[in-house]
C-alpha cells in the first residue's frame, strides 16, 4: 500500500476457476477494503506480481507446470518481489509439507478447506504486519537522517559549547563500542561500570564483578599477556580494537571475547580508563578450529585438487561467514557445514516404487568409479554395492520410513567403489505418498564423507572442547 487511503491488493492464485471464483467473490463481499486479483497458475501470478506488485499473496500449493513451492521460491528469490507477504493455501496435511513452505518464506498457511473466518483473520494480521514494516522502514529512514543531522549540528557546535562537546564524544564512543556486554574500567583496570550481560556471560554478578579486573578471570599465563597488551595502549593512549582474550567462567568453562574500547580522558585530556564492550566470539572460535583442522588434512589429502580446492574457497567463505551470522542456530549450521566443505552433491537417486524402477544420476556413478552407461537403472545396483554389515540396517530405516514410523531418512552406510574399496556416504531423502499415503516415489541426494569419516576421532575431540 502506498498511502493510508490506498486498498490493499491481494492476490490470489489456484488453478481451480471455481475456488477462484469463489474465493474472491467472498473476499469482495465480506471484505471491500481489499482489491482482489486473480492468476489461474504460478507463471501468470510471477507475470502479474512483477508488473503490478500486491500487498499479499494468497498462493495455492498444488498446481500444474509450477506448483505453489517454486513460485514462492521464485518469487523470494527476486529482489523486487521477495518483501511481499505469502500465505500458502493448502490441503496437505503433512506437517514436513507445511514446515518446507514455511522454511521458503511463507509467512503463514491454511489448510483447505478453511474457515472463512480464520482466513480473513490471518489476511488481515499479515496485511497490518506488512504495513507495520513498511512505516517502521520509512520511520528508521526519517530517523536515521536524523541522526545524521543531529551529529552535524552537534559537530558544528562543539568548539563554542564543551558540555556538548563531552556529550558528543560519549556517544560515538558508545556507538563505537557497541557490543554484547558493556563496561568501564580504570587506569589500573578495575571495572567500574558493567552491564547486566555478564551474568549471562561469565556467571557472576555485577557487583561481584566491580573492583576486579579481567586478569582475575584469566589463567596466570595468559592475564600477563593480556595485562601487556593493555599496559601498552595505555602507556600511548591507543584504543583497544579487536583485542581477543580468554576469560573462565564461574562453572569453569571457557569464554572467548572480542573487546574494544576507547580512552576516557580528564579534562586536562589525562587518559583516566577505557570504555567498551566485548562480544563472546566461543562458538566463532570453537568453528574456526574445527574448520582449520579440517582444511589442513585435507589440503595434504587431496593436494592434486588444489585448483578444485580453489574454486571452493569462496563458497567455504560463504558457508563460515552465515555460521557466525547465525550463531543463536550454530549447533544445526555445523553439520550443514562441514557438508558443505565436501561438496553440496556427490549423487542422486529417483526411486519410482511401484515399477521398481531407479534412475542413478551420472554424478553418482562417477562418485563410485563407474561410467554412466556401466550401471543399470535398477535397485539391484544399489544393492550389490551396500556393505553386508549396513544393508539390513538401511533397509530396516528405509522400511519404518516409508511406513512413517520414522519422520526421516538420513541413514550412513558404506557403499563400495569400482576399485574395492568402500566409501562412507551419508543419504538426506524425500518420499511422496499418494492420497491412502501410500509411498510412491524416494528421492535422495548423498554426500560423499569419506575425508569426514576418518576425521571423526579429531572431531569428536575438538567438539567436547
Amino acid at each position: 500500500m502506498n498511502t493510508l487511503e490506498d486498498k490493499a491488493v491481494v492476490l490470489l492464485v489456484d488453478d481451480s476457476l471455481t475456488n477462484l471464483m469463489a474465493f474472491s467473490d467472498y473476499l469482495s463481499e465480506t471484505a471491500p477494503q481489499y482489491t482482489i486479483i486473480t492468476a489461474n497458475n504460478g507463471l501468470e501470478a510471477l507475470n502479474i506480481v512483477e508488473q503490478q506488485p500486491p500487498d499479499i499473496i494468497l498462493l495455492d500449493v498444488i498446481m500444474p507446470e509450477i506448483d505453489g513451492f517454486e513460485t514462492c521460491h521464485r518469487l523470494k528469490n527476486n529482489p523486487k518481489t521477495q518483501h511481499i507477504p505469502v500465505i500458502f493455501m493448502t490441503s496437505l496435511a503433512d506437517t514436513v509439507d507445511k514446515i518446507n513452505g514455511l522454511n521458503m518464506g511463507a509467512v503463514d498457511y491454511v489448510t483447505k478447506p478453511f474457515q472463512e473466518e480464520e482466513l480473513l483473520a490471518r489476511l488481515h494480521t499479515h496485511l497490518i504486519i506488512g504495513g507495520l514494516q513498511k512505516k517502521l522502514q520509512i520511520q528508521n529512514h526519517w530517523l536515521q537522517k536524523e541522526i545524521d543531522e543531529r551529529r552535524e549540528a552537534e559537530a558544528a557546535l562543539a568548539s563554542r559549547n564543551q558540555a556538548l562537546r563531552r556529550s558528543e564524544i560519549r556517544f560515538q564512543d558508545m556507538v563505537m563500542s557497541l557490543s554484547d556486554w558493556a563496561w568501564e574500567m580504570d587506569k589500573h583496570f578495575r571495572f567500574t561500570y558493567s552491564s547486566g550481560r555478564i551474568i549471562e556471560l561469565l556467571g557472576y554478578q555485577v557487583e561481584e564483578v566491580l573492583e576486579r579486573t579481567p586478569f582475575q578471570f584469566m589463567e596466570k599465563s595468559q592475564a600477563d599477556v593480556y595485562n601487556n597488551q593493555l599496559s601498552n595502549l595505555l602507556l600511548m593512549q591507543e584504543s583497544i580494537v579487536d583485542v581477543e582474550c580468554t576469560l573462565q567462567h564461574r562453572d569453569g568453562h571457557q569464554v572467548f571475547l572480542q573487546s574494544n574500547g576507547v580512552p576516557i580522558l580528564d579534562e586536562e585530556q589525562h587518559l583516566v580508563g577505557y570504555r567498551g564492550a566485548s562480544k563472546d566470539i566461543t562458538a566463532q572460535k570453537q568453528l574456526e578450529a574445527i574448520s582449520q583442522e579440517y582444511r589442513n588434512i585435507l589440503e595434504q589429502e587431496l593436494s592434486v585438487q588444489s585448483q578444485q580446492l580453489q574454486d571452493n574457497e569462496s563458497q567455504l567463505k560463504s558457508q563460515m561467514a552465515e555460521c557466525r551470522q547465525a550463531e543463536a542456530a550454530l549447533e544445526q549450521n555445523q553439520e550443514r557445514l562441514r557438508l558443505v566443505e565436501q561438496k553440496a552433491n556427490d549423487g542422486l537417486w529417483d526411486w519410482d516404487l511401484n515399477s521398481n524402477e531407479i534412475y542413478f544420476s551420472e554424478r553418482w556413478k562417477i562418485t563410485l568409479g563407474y561410467a554412466p552407461e556401466e550401471l543399470k537403472q535398477h535397485p539391484d545396483e544399489l544393492r550389490r554395492r551396500i556393505h553386508p554389515n549396513d544393508y539390513r540396517i538401511f533397509m530396516e530405516k528405509l522400511k519404518a520410513f516409508l511406513e512413517k514410523r520414522e519422520a526421516n531418512f538420513h541413514p550412513l552406510f558404506r557403499c563400495q567403489h569400482k576399485e574395492g574399496h568402500y566409501l562412507w556416504i551419508l543419504l538426506y531423502a524425500t518420499c511422496i505418498w499418494d492420497e491412502q499415503n501410500k509411498p510412491q516415489r524416494l528421492v535422495a541426494i548423498q554426500l560423499n564423507l569419506s575425508a569426514l569419516e576418518r576425521l571423526r576421532p579429531l572431531l569428536d575431540k575438538l567438539e567436547t572442547v
